[in-house]
C-alpha cells in the first residue's frame, strides 16, 4: 500500500532538518514536510498491550487522509530528493 509506502520513506527522513540539505535542497524538503503534517489530528488510537488511547499523530493523520494518487507523489519526491542528493 502507498500509505505504508510514505510512511516507511517519511520515517527515514524525519530525523532531517533543512540545514542537513544543501541550500537548493531545503524549500523541497520543507514542503514535503509541511504537507505531511498541515491538518491536526482527529481520533486517537489504541496502543496494542497498553491499555491506552493516544493521538493519532499529526503525519499518520496526514497519510491516512491521502488518495492513493497523492500517496505517490509524496513518495516520489522523498525518492526524487535522495536521489538529487545522492547524485
Amino acid at each position: 500500500m502507498l500509505d505504508r509506502g510514505v510512511w516507511s520513506a517519511y520515517l527515514e527522513f524525519h530525523p532531517l532538518r533543512p540545514e542537513h540539505f544543501p541550500p537548493e535542497f531545503q524549500d523541497h524538503f520543507n514542503w514535503i514536510m509541511h504537507e505531511l503534517t498541515k491538518r491536526p489530528e482527529q481520533r486517537t488510537v489504541y496502543i496494542p498491550g497498553t491499555r491506552e488511547w493516544a493521538p493519532e499523530g499529526l503525519v499518520p493523520a496526514n497519510i491516512r487522509r491521502m488518495k492513493n494518487r497523492t500517496a505517490a507523489k509524496f513518495a516520489t519526491a522523498i525518492l526524487d530528493l535522495e536521489y538529487s542528493l545522492r547524485t
